[in-house]
């Protein structure tokens, strides 16, 4: 029986450990998956909570306008972690991402919080309280508009100056046209000539033209 016992603890370990390795390996091989599902976690726990405590304060039209807001603003840091790593944009470039991220998810916990509070004031009959918490959520509200607007307007700024840098137009050097003058029929008389375009014309009588460079 302790031998059974011991073998099933050492499986368990064995699993723990190649658990590990893998989310290891899984972790440095795509860290910006891995940024996005610990965001996703995050944010989700808020709209969890605005879905069952906010429906009588927010309404299901503003509350899944944030979630969608959300799930773009989680698509967008995502993005802007790919160009980070793939080397299209410099590091402050990624941690200014990261800050801005940083700052609609405080406010959306924020957010979440005010609903709660909000709620336990409507059941305790205290309506000035209630008003002065809805005041607040609308103007949470706004400032989580204002952040994912803003955020997105930076991605799509990133986006297009990488996009800029695939597709500069390659400047064709212009080469200059030389005529050929007469008399040119000896070494002395050659036209003298640097790189360009010669034309010229050899005529019956004039089949032997001499250029200096």
């Amino acid at each position: 029986m302790k031998k059974i016992i011991i073998a099933a603890v050492i499986f368990i370990v064995l699993i723990a450990v190649g658990y590990l390795i893998y989310a290891n390996l899984v972790l440095k091989s795509n860290p910006c998956a891995s940024i996005f599902d610990q965001t996703t976690v995050s944010i989700e726990e808020k709209i969890k909570i605005l879905r069952e405590k906010g429906d009588a304060i927010l309404g299901r039209d503003q509350i899944q306008e944030v979630s969608d807001q959300a799930s773009q603003i989680k698509a967008d840091l995502k993005t802007c972690c790919i160009l980070f790593h793939d080397d299209k944009i410099a590091l402050e470039k990624f941690v200014k991402c990261q800050d801005d991220f940083s700052q609609y998810e405080r406010n959306i916990d924020r957010l979440a919080h005010l609903v709660i509070q909000t709620q336990v004031a409507k059941k305790q009959g205290r309506y000035d309280l209630v008003n002065l918490r809805i005041n607040h959520i609308e103007r949470n509200i706004r400032d989580l508009a204002v952040i994912s607007d803003q955020f997105k307007a930076q991605i799509k700024l990133l986006m297009g100056r990488v996009s800029q840098e695939y597709q500069k137009p390659v400047q064709a050097t212009q080469k200059s046209v030389i005529t050929e003058t007469e008399p040119n029929d000896s070494y002395k008389q050659g036209v003298e000539i640097c790189s360009g375009v010669l034309t010229g014309t050899l005529s019956g009588e004039d089949r032997q033209d001499y250029f200096r460079f």
